[in-house]
């Protein structure tokens, strides 16, 4: 079919708390038809394609600003009464924003060619109810999890939406005429539709001058607005915290939290000098904005309790504040939450109740709880082991560009878990994930070339991506590292260089790279020998239950090396690897336990004397 650029094609689809997708067929009674759709679609809509299996198509407009395509969404109201959010896959297409990052008004989302957009229609939301319009401005930090990773944090949200109803707007003569008699709520009304564009071009300086005509009257959005013009630099002027500050102060005494926010973020950020940053500062601010209902800065308090950032860690009330700005519909707070239940942080652990926030931002598009109900499902975290959701999960977060969802569906590939092993895909997902930074991809791929999965055997070219990631302070990487300089096979050896990334390693707690190291300075090669040090490598590997380092301590003990002979406790050693899968624990004990027994018959024919042995021995030749 030839791509009509003229038109965005949408189609139904309804959403509920099974997070299932039910495609609904053209004679559902629900369902619009491209009649109803052409009727909105302004002046080219009727010559809308012809709609098929259920997609229908509404008519583009070009944005003022942008000069791109975008769909409104009042056309899309018309056709999908109940409609809540557009998806693109995987994805939520938001709402466009201004510079300020309110919402444009009239609301529009961006065409995306070729694509059939899904509206998600939900008659019955779940208790807390999206705030898909901000959902890019909110702070997402992984709290201290691996599988995450990932973690990252936004700083900007949009400015309060100002109450002006399209409907009561009128024609900017009209508002005109009051502006200029000096009414300083039309005076606003002028400056929003310029900077909105709302029925001719955008003009932020003409926005500006009307909003500075308001302020200087006393209108307080109008001064919120002036504030964000200087901390962003538009309208005219140019990027000064200093400023933004003082206008942003001069209204925080109406209890406006969206200006105790904005001071926040002002301490929190700085401007070299002229405004240095001040942590503290920034808190008292996030503080008194989170008390008054602002569901940003309850988040930020949030996780500046949880990482004890300013203040004293405490994760009661780090939890306490996610689950306010949770309540608001804030989706990274969720999530937040989420890890509360999933850590047992301040709370009793519990995988189910986790995995319920979890998919609460989860079925909104977020990324980092997506790819966190993959690991539910891949570990069995409160749920039965399935590594085919897993990898549904998984693939939803990662069309997204989640670099770790990327990196555990290569892994899911490679392994063949809920899926076709497929080196090639593997290689694919890793090196999308490897080329955002992601370490452990970039781990991945050096072990492919090592083993030859998929590409080559190619130890020169494994080295690089090793080294990638080894640099970055991938442990395992670094073990890696060490151990390929160590073997030299398709790069020259060098011990040195060998034995410094196997230390690094060791240094991170990695149980392999600490029984390497134990192992070279048993071996004296790489280090001075040094049986000493050798056995506190191999210690604490063997703690951790690494079996060959739990060995080889057995062996110290047994021989008595640097530690006090006991045969006891290399015998409590030698279980404990044998245990674990060491064969060569196995036939120690075995010729422990032999040597052991043959001992005790010397002892005991020792003890006995001559005369018992002669007893001994008639006895053996009276049963003859």
């Amino acid at each position: 079919m030839v791509q009509d650029n003229r038109f965005q094609r949408f189609r139904l689809i309804s959403n509920n708390k099974s997070n299932s997708t039910c495609l609904c067929p053209c004679s559902c009674s629900s369902t619009p038809n491209v009649t109803a759709a052409a009727a909105v679609a302004t002046t080219i809509a009727a010559n809308a394609p012809n709609s098929d299996d259920g997609v229908i198509y509404i008519a583009c407009h070009e944005d003022p600003t942008s000069g791109k395509n975008v769909v409104l969404w009042s056309d899309i109201l018309v056709p999908f009464k109940s409609a809540t959010y557009v998806r693109n896959g995987a994805k939520i297409v938001p709402f466009l924003k201004g510079p300020d990052l309110n919402n444009l008004d009239p609301l529009r989302i961006p065409c995306v060619p070729g694509a059939v957009l899904d509206v998600v229609v939900d008659d019955q939301l779940d208790e807390v109810e999206a705030e898909l319009g901000s959902m890019e401005a909110a702070i997402d930090k992984e709290a201290g999890h691996a599988e995450a990773a990932e973690e990252t944090s936004q700083d900007e949200e949009s400015a309060e939406r100002s109450d002006i109803d399209q409907e009561h707007t009128g024609a900017l003569e009209q508002e005109l005429a009051a502006a200029e008699q000096g009414d300083v709520d039309a005076q606003y009304k002028v400056g929003y539709i310029y900077q909105l564009g709302y029925g001719q071009q955008m003009d932020f300086i003409k926005a500006r001058s009307w909003y500075l005509k308001a302020a200087k009257q006393g209108h307080s959005e109008a001064q919120l607005q002036i504030g964000l013009s200087f901390e962003y630099g538009r309208g005219g002027c140019s990027k000064d915290y200093v400023k933004a500050l003082e206008w942003y102060s001069g209204i925080i005494g109406e209890r406006r939290p969206e200006a105790h926010y904005r001071i926040g973020l002002l301490f929190e950020k700085g401007q070299g000098r002229a405004l240095p940053k001040n942590l503290q500062t920034a808190i008292v601010y996030f503080l008194e904005a989170a008390e008054q209902g602002h569901a940003l800065a309850q988040l930020k308090v949030g996780n500046f309790y949880f990482h004890g950032t300013g203040i004293p860690r405490d994760y009661t009330k780090s939890r306490e504040w996610c689950l306010k700005s949770a309540a608001q519909g804030n989706i990274p707070a969720q999530y937040c939450v989420g890890h509360f239940y999933k850590g047992g942080l301040d709370v009793k652990q519990d995988y189910q109740h986790a995995m319920e926030w979890y998919l609460r931002a989860a079925d909104q598009g977020h990324a980092p709880a997506q790819h966190g109900v993959g690991n539910f499902y891949y570990y069995g975290h409160g749920v039965l082991k399935d590594y085919t959701r897993a990898m549904d999960w998984y693939l939803v977060a990662a069309e997204q560009g989640h670099a770790i969802a990327q990196y555990s569906v290569g892994l899911l590939y490679k392994g063949g878990l809920g899926v076709i092993q497929d080196y090639q895909k593997a290689m694919e997902w890793y090196t999308k994930a490897a080329d955002q930074g992601c370490g452990d991809a970039q781990n991945a791929i050096g072990m492919l070339y090592i083993d030859g999965h998929g590409v080559p055997k190619d130890n020169a070219k494994a080295l690089e991506w090793l080294l990638k990631a080894a640099e970055q302070g991938i442990a395992r990487a670094q073990l890696n590292v060490g151990i390929l300089y160590k073997r030299g096979q398709g790069i020259p050896a060098d011990i040195t260089k060998a034995g410094e990334w196997v230390h690094k390693a060791a240094l991170q707690g990695l149980a392999p790279a600490q029984y390497n190291i134990g192992l070279m300075y048993h071996t004296g090669v790489e280090f001075p020998q040094d049986y000493k040090k050798a056995l506190e490598w191999l210690l604490k590997a063997a703690r951790q239950g690494q079996h060959d380092a739990e060995f080889l301590v057995g062996v110290y003990y047994e021989k008595g090396r640097c530690a006090g002979r006991s045969v006891s406790v290399a015998m409590e050693w030698y279980v404990k690897a044998a245990a674990n899968g060491s064969h060569l624990a196995r036939h120690r004990l075995e010729a422990v336990k032999k040597r052991l027994d043959r001992q005790g018959r010397e002892q005991q024919e020792e003890t006995e004397g001559p005369l018992a042995k002669r007893r001994k021995m008639a006895a053996t030749s009276s049963k003859k």
